[in-house]
């Protein structure tokens, strides 16, 4: 039943059960800006942003387990170190907190999986129309779900949904720890190697894109703020994993929320570059775009909310000049040397009237008493 590895816990429970709460709410603060630029935006939500709705009432419902279940932790960590005597109902809780291991560890995995399907429906509507990219594509997706479902597949279930007797017996082994915290390393690999080859996707499209080199880097900057996810994991399994004891748990799931609150706001950041070029295109377009404007923008995707606004300003410039020299071609003045006068003679013979027929304007006019026939 010990299941961790030092009698007092590393974070105490009101700073791990803030900090729970701390992460779910500014990550709420995130999602609520996101939704309110995507609906600017497009006028509806799209697909990658169901998938961070998702992530964060993964989150929420992680914290609200926590929240049933943090008492009971402590108190076994009180119990171990002598500073609580066991009470009747510690058993039944403790069996309880021991089997919502593994529906807590299947939320934090789902949580970070939604915000890596979001990652990558979002860039799939940046250049899914090439067809290297669009393969890519669909291999970078075959990785992810398959580290996901690597994920879930090697969580040590007896060890959690098992009764209390079975767990006491069983798996306080050597063994059985050396397998839990050989889990850690693997699973962290899999949530870092997909995270990369996530990454690999936008960077594909920028390299060749043809963008202000600030403007690239910039893109870049945004798109690699996955990195910031990849670091947080890293420093969870570094900090907390050990080889021949168990984990500490507070101190593991205290850096899995931050872990999941900090991915759905790195989700969330590309938001605000969004905003502030819709706002300024606002501001600079008057008239409506033309229909071939309109088109190529839909083909150009999502990547024309992320480019300057200078394109913007040149269509509005070009269209501008293509109005007025046709309103200038309309009211064009003739020159007086391009003026001709024309002369036509009537002839009438018996019966039958007929026209003369008009000369060019490189030709004199016919004296008026000969006929042209």
């Amino acid at each position: 039943m010990d299941a961790f590895h030092s009698p007092d816990a590393r974070v105490a429970q009101p700073v791990f059960i803030g900090i729970l709460w701390t992460c779910t709410s500014l990550s709420l603060c995130f999602l609520i800006f996101r939704l309110f630029v995507r609906i600017k935006a497009f006028g509806k939500l799209l697909s990658d942003d169901y998938f961070v709705i998702v992530a964060w009432i993964l989150l929420v419902a992680y914290s609200a387990l926590w929240q049933k279940h943090a008492p009971t932790m402590y108190d076994q960590y009180a119990i171990t170190s002598g500073k609580l005597m066991p009470y009747i109902e510690f058993i039944k809780k403790d069996e309880d907190f021991l089997h919502a291991i593994v529906p807590l560890t299947i939320l934090f995995y789902s949580c970070l999986w939604s915000v890596k399907l979001g990652f990558l429906f979002f860039f799939k509507r940046i250049g899914y129309e090439i067809r290297i990219h669009k393969i890519w594509w669909w291999c970078v997706l075959f990785v992810t779900l398959t580290a996901y479902i690597g994920c879930i597949s090697d969580i040590n279930y007896k060890c959690s949904l098992k009764s209390i007797f079975y767990i006491q017996a069983n798996c306080q082994s050597l063994k059985t720890i050396h397998w839990n915290n050989r889990t850690f390393y693997a699973n962290c690999a899999l949530d870092v190697l997909s995270d990369l080859c996530i990454l690999s996707i936008p960077i594909m499209m920028l390299w060749k894109v043809r963008i202000p080199l600030k403007k690239k880097l910039a893109l870049f900057a945004i798109f690699s703020a996955i990195i910031v996810v990849v670091v947080v994991s890293i420093i969870r399994v570094t900090i907390v994993n050990s080889v021949d004891t168990n984990v500490d748990i507070s101190w593991l799931y205290l850096w899995s929320n931050i872990e999941m609150g900090t991915s759905i706001i790195i989700a969330c950041v590309a938001s605000f570059r969004q905003l502030f070029v819709q706002t300024k295109n606002e501001q600079i377009r008057v008239k409506q775009p033309t229909s071939a404007q309109t088109s190529a923008w839909s083909r150009r995707g999502l990547m024309s909310y992320f480019t300057s606004t200078n394109r913007s300003q040149k269509d509005s410039s070009s269209h501008d000049t293509w109005q007025n020299e046709r309103l200038d071609s309309q009211t064009q003045i003739v020159p007086l040397d391009s003026i001709h006068v024309k002369h036509s003679v009537d002839v009438t013979g018996a019966s039958k009237q007929s026209s003369a027929a008009l000369p060019s304007p490189y030709e004199f006019p016919a004296p008026p008493h000969v006929s042209r026939m």
